[in-house]
């Protein structure tokens, strides 16, 4: 092979292309109207730096994130995001959601709890039960407190602890709570900046 440069800075073999640089040719032959077909080698890429990554887009808010596996700690313990809800499907507040946090959530009749139970009379005035959200798990559980009131999930008792899942129903006095979570195996905070 018999690499050379054109007077345009073009390389070409000249043995495969006897006639002159075939760049240039091809040039000339689309401003002219007519091309001669030429054998073209390429020359060996010159190393560019790497571009960098394309930003990925933000997503959009009717966009459904894709569903990842958990990992420990995905979930940052900021007390201002909302892991779930509890959904009142029966009784007095019947209708109205209740927003759940990482870490503890309180369960009872007083207007101060984080669910406040306050038209039904058979919950516990304070911390009947708490809803549970551990960010490094990603698992929701309950725990019945100290009081003299009995907290049950799927019409069963719980007597100090109990895992939770997606739309189990805890029941308080005449009040019935669904569960439904935001975090989990399918969805983390982690995954959308701040």
């Amino acid at each position: 092979m018999d690499f050379v440069r054109c007077e345009r800075g073009h390389f070409y073999d000249r043995g495969a292309n006897p006639g002159g640089c075939p760049f240039c040719a091809q040039l000339d032959g689309e401003k002219g109207g007519e091309a001669e077909a030429a054998t073209v080698l390429e020359p060996e890429p010159v190393a560019a730096p790497e571009p960098a990554p394309a930003p990925e887009p933000e997503p959009t808010p009717t966009s459904v994130p894709e569903p990842a596996s958990f990992s420990p700690a995905a979930v940052p313990l900021d007390e201002d995001l909302t892991v779930g809800w509890l959904v009142c499907v029966a009784g007095p507040a019947r209708g109205r959601s209740y927003a759940l946090t990482a870490g503890r959530t309180f369960i009872g009749r007083a207007a101060d709890m984080d669910v406040p139970l306050t038209e039904d009379p058979a919950v516990a005035e304070r911390r009947q039960a708490s809803v549970v959200f551990d960010p490094r798990t990603g698992r929701f559980s309950v725990t019945a407190n100290e009081t003299r009131e009995l907290t049950y999930v799927n019409d069963e008792l719980v007597y100090d602890h109990r895992d939770l899942r997606e739309h189990d129903v805890l029941t308080l006095g005449s009040t019935r709570l669904l569960l439904v979570p935001l975090c989990g195996a399918g969805f983390s905070w982690a995954g959308w900046p701040a």
